[in-house]
Order: C-alpha cells, then sequence, then structure tokens
C-alpha cells in the first residue's frame, strides 16, 4: 500500500503545485524542496512510504530472510532521510540528501533481486521473473536520472517501476508461505 500512497503523494503534489515545475525534468524530491508550497505534501508522502516499508520489513524477515529484510529497511530509513534532508536548504544538506535518495535507489532496485531465490522456492516465478525485470529498470532509470537527462521521467519510470511490483510482493508477502530465514 504504501508503494501507492508514495505515487499518489507525487502526482497529487505536482498537480497542485503552484511552481513552474515538470514531472518530465524535475526530480520528485523538488516537491519536497525548502521553500516549495507543497513541501508539507511531499515530505507527508515521503515518511509514509518510508513507514510503510520499516512496517513490512519484519514480514519480509520472516519470509525471505534477512538480506531481503535488511533492504527494505535500509529503503525505509533513507526515504526518512530523504524527507529529512529537504532541497535548497544547503550545500551539505543537498549532498546528505543526494546520499540518502541513493541509497534508497539502491535498496529499492536490490529488493526483488534478493527476493528471487525465495520466489522461485515458492513457485512464484512470475513475481520472481518480473521483479528482476524491474529491478533492472529500476537500476538503469535511476543511474540516467543522476547523470543529467530528463531526471523526472527517468526517476519516475525506476520509482514507478519497483513500486508497482512491491504492491504485488507486498500482496504475496502477507499470504501464507513456508518461513524462511538466513
Amino acid at each position: 500500500m504504501a508503494p501507492l500512497v508514495f505515487i499518489g503523494f507525487w502526482l497529487v503534489s505536482g498537480l497542485i503545485t503552484a511552481a513552474d515545475y515538470s514531472p518530465f525534468v524535475d526530480a520528485i524530491s523538488r516537491l519536497a524542496a525548502s521553500g516549495s508550497d507543497v513541501r508539507w505534501v511531499m515530505t507527508a508522502g515521503f515518511v509514509l512510504f518510508g513507514a510503510g516499508m520499516l512496517i513490512f520489513a519484519p514480514v519480509v524477515a520472516a519470509k525471505f530472510g534477512s538480506g531481503t529484510a535488511t533492504a527494505v529497511r535500509v529503503n525505509g530509513l533513507a526515504t526518512f532521510a530523504v524527507a529529512a534532508t529537504p532541497l535548497d536548504s544547503s550545500g551539505v544538506i543537498d549532498q546528505l540528501h543526494n546520499l540518502s535518495a541513493i541509497v534508497g535507489y539502491v535498496s529499492l532496485a536490490a529488493i526483488p533481486i534478493l527476493a528471487y531465490p525465495t520466489l522461485v522456492a515458492d513457485r512464484r516465478n512470475s513475481l520472481a521473473q518480473v521483479g528482476l525485470g524491474v529491478a533492472a529498470v529500476a537500476a538503469v532509470s535511476l543511474t540516467l536520472s543522476v547523470a543529467g537527462l530528463p531526471t523526472g521521467f527517468f526517476q519516475r519510470l525506476g520509482l514507478t517501476s519497483v513500486d508497482l511490483w512491491l504492491s504485488a510482493f507486498a500482496g504475496y508477502g502477507f499470504v501464507a508461505v513456508p518461513n524462511r530465514k538466513g
């Protein structure tokens, strides 16, 4: 649920901002930057997503092991750090924001890869295969988003692909499957 809520928050924030904002060019974090008229809305989206990931982590740990759960936790904490370090506050804060975002991107792309063996073992091959594809799309897209290309487009492509997969994964995560720890 948190991934879909996050998508909703950046969609709504982008629609209601009075700023000259382009979802194709501008990063999602611009909506939560210091001085943004929708900062509180987008910051709430980051916080809800981070909280959702931390709440989901114990379920992931029980069913997919500590590696996958660690990636989920790291992503939740990195998302909190993104929210706590709004762009345009200072040079140091911007650097911390960017570092937090990179950690968030890497951990998010890692989740489907780390979940893959358990999904295959549980005969969830479609979810496993789609997860690998989503991880690849996310890794390439999120790398391109920091490479000076249309940041907004590539960021949304990468994040949305993993967020949609996470929604399916979360649905599976709450279904009774054998416990795996490791």
